[in-house]
């Protein structure tokens, strides 16, 4: 199985050119890390490959993470038997067994053992039609060569990455990470101030198809874009392949559950196709318990001795801690389990790394710990790692999900169902009456009420808004999925709520490490499934994750399925920055303010110097502010 989980860039140039070769070499180069395995460059012009410093119009480059077929076979960029499609891939079908099978009985007779010849040929058959039978997570490149295209295609849900910007020289310019482009020529990173004004005022990132830097640009999920060579770069439009959609179900509710828990099992069993070691990572939640148990008994069932490593991050604060719950399902199911110690004084002298590797300002320094956790997995030689992103959006696991379910039960007149919800949830989570009814009916409210009530939090008090020169709306309006009901809602948040930011982050993380990180709760058909079901199926006033709590009591622990709170790979954030690492806070603080200029007021100044000393109540825009300095500092944005 030769995986094709890597690193990807290309240069498409209207016209030819001598050193087209070195260019995309160079951002191949600053790719290392997604795949360190191989590495290759290969150039075209005219319809033919041409040798690396002959004039070129076309550029593939791609570093190779191997998993197991190490051989020439796998290398990239590839060529179908014709010559005339080549492909760069980052990614894994993971149905390409089921594929290679259809294909063979097509007449197909294939040069390699992996998935990577599978899409290729699959797409040399079909084009853009294929699309819909991959299972799997993928950015990629297809260059036919004869008709003088390239098709560019981002995964359904955006797990991989894809990028692209057009430079100064007129050249097309695309890859797995923005980093690649600052080795350019003609790059100049400059500010994207709208949406860094969503990022100061809300942490959102990823929710569009614009990034922070301005006139760079990501392929949103479920797009492709079809390129005519012949044609100028000037315009880029991409075009939706996947929409999202809620499956119509007709099962009861017991089926439900077993058909859930059926569509899970098979997902992990998927993603478990690999010849190398296969880890998980462990919060001690619903959800990644939920595979780290699958995960074990589908290993049981193939015959496979030995338990799978498990990586928790663990903190001192008892009430951050997983670590009980962790040692349960490892119990359980005879995995290795493997604590992580994220160190706050290591996380301060690695703000600018991190930002580096991730390229966007984050969330907060929950990303450190997932960063550790990963570090620890590629120490302990594991190169494929489970992971639970997807399950809160499309399950309802978040809490703010409790509101939305009230508005819609009070809309639909189940105003019963609906005080017996509130009651649950003042039982179970102390959440009082009033306060529950005020939230459910203030999520129905107009933009222009909750506007009056000022939103924006302290970031009007911090930020410059005039200099910073975006249009001071409140991202989170245009996903009104929450004034719609749960299931509007949960599509609002795997399209470009919560979700695109975490698959984000992960996929930064994991790669910085040359770790494969694998999303079992994303396979398309439990989402579509998961979608389809009636909101009751999902929530009541205890509990959120209804049915997956259903569907995996036999396999999970009990005292994981009775969890209500939602820690995950948390950090203490506040302690670290007001109390314990006080001083090294300041520190970033002071140089992120330096770097800011004068898109922070002199207001602004004493409003984050109170926050760090404790006279004003904590606020998120503290670390925003923070990180967003040493994002500019490190990329040397232009403000």
């Amino acid at each position: 199985m030769a995986v094709a989980l890597c690193g990807i860039a290309a240069i498409l140039s209207p016209t030819r050119s001598d050193v087209l070769y070195r260019h995309a070499s160079e951002m191949i180069r600053l790719l290392h890390h997604r795949g360190p395995d191989d590495e290759q460059v290969v150039t075209f012009d005219r319809g033919r490959e041409v040798h690396a410093h002959e004039p070129a119009s076309i550029a593939l480059a791609h570093s190779r993470l191997s998993i197991l077929d190490l051989s020439s076979a796998g290398r990239q960029p590839m060529a179908d038997p014709s010559g005339r499609f080549h492909l760069i891939f980052n990614g894994e079908i993971y149905n390409y067994l089921e594929l290679r099978e259809d294909l063979e009985q097509q007449g197909e007779l294939f040069q390699s053992s992996g998935d990577t010849e599978v899409l290729l040929r699959l797409l040399a058959r079909e084009g853009k039609m294929a699309l819909a039978k991959l299972d799997g997570m993928f950015a990629f490149l297809l260059l036919d060569v004869i008709g003088q295209k390239v098709l560019a295609v981002r995964d359904r849900f955006g797990i991989k990455p894809l990028y692209y910007w057009i430079a100064p020289d007129g050249n097309l310019v695309m890859s797995s990470e923005i980093k690649a482009f600052t080795v350019y020529p003609g790059w100049r990173a400059e500010l994207n101030r709208q949406r860094a004004y969503d990022y100061l005022a809300r942490g959102l990132i990823d929710h569009t198809a614009e990034t922070m830097f301005k006139d760079v640009f990501q392929i949103p999920a479920g797009h492709l874009v079809e390129i005519d060579l012949q044609d100028s770069f000037a315009r880029i439009s991409p075009q939706r392949w996947y929409r999202l959609c809620a499956a119509s179900i007709e099962m009861n509710p017991d089926e439900c559950v077993e058909h859930c828990g059926e569509l899970l099992g098979n997902s992990v069993k998927q993603h478990l196709r690999a010849d190398v070691t296969v880890g998980s990572c462990l919060s001690g939640g619903l959800d990644s318990s939920s595979i780290v148990c699958l995960a074990a008994e589908a290993l049981r069932e193939q015959g496979i001795k030995g338990g799978q490593f498990t990586f928790t991050s663990r903190h001192p604060d008892e009430l951050m801690d997983e670590w009980e719950y962790a040692q349960v399902v490892a119990r359980r199911t005879g995995a290795n389990p493997v604590e992580v110690h994220p160190e706050p004084g290591e996380f301060f002298n690695l703000i600018s790394d991190l930002v580096w590797i991730q390229d966007e300002p984050f969330g907060s320094a929950s990303i450190f710990a997932q960063y550790k956790v990963f570090e620890s997995a590629a120490a302990h030689h594991v190169k494929v790692m489970l992971d639970g992103q997807g399950a809160d959006e499309q399950l309802a696991g978040y809490h703010a999900f409790f509101k939305v379910y009230l508005l819609e039960l009070i809309r639909q007149g189940k105003l019963r169902t609906a005080v017996n919800v509130m009651r649950g949830l003042k039982q179970t989570h102390g959440l009082g009456l009033i306060r529950l009814l005020t939230q459910a009916l203030g999520t129905a409210l107009p933009e222009g009420i909750t506007r009056y009530f000022n939103w924006r939090g302290c970031i009007s008090q911090v930020i410059d808004i005039k200099r910073l020169g975006p249009e001071p709306v409140d991202p989170f309006h245009a996903m009104n999925g929450q004034r719609r009901g749960v299931q509007a809602f949960s599509m609002d948040q795997l399209s470009a709520g919560s979700l695109p930011m975490l698959l984000h982050w992960e996929d930064r993380n994991s790669m910085a490490h040359s770790v494969e990180a694998r999303v079992p709760f994303l396979a398309s058909s439990f989402v579509e499934f998961v979608l389809g079901l009636p909101a009751h199926e999902k929530l009541d006033g205890h509990w959120t994750k209804k049915i997956l709590r259903e569907a995996m009591r036999s396999l999970v622990p009990e005292q994981v399925l009775q969890r209500t709170d939602k820690i995950a790979f948390a950090t203490p954030d506040r302690q670290w920055f007001l109390q314990s690492h006080r001083d090294e806070a300041e520190r970033v603080l002071m140089d992120a303010l330096d770097a800011g200029g004068s898109l922070v007021h002199t207001r602004g100044c004493e409003v984050l110097g109170s926050i760090l000393d404790s006279r004003r109540p904590y606020d998120d825009i503290l670390w925003r502010v923070m990180c967003f300095g040493v994002w500019i500092r490190r990329f040397d944005i232009g403000v």
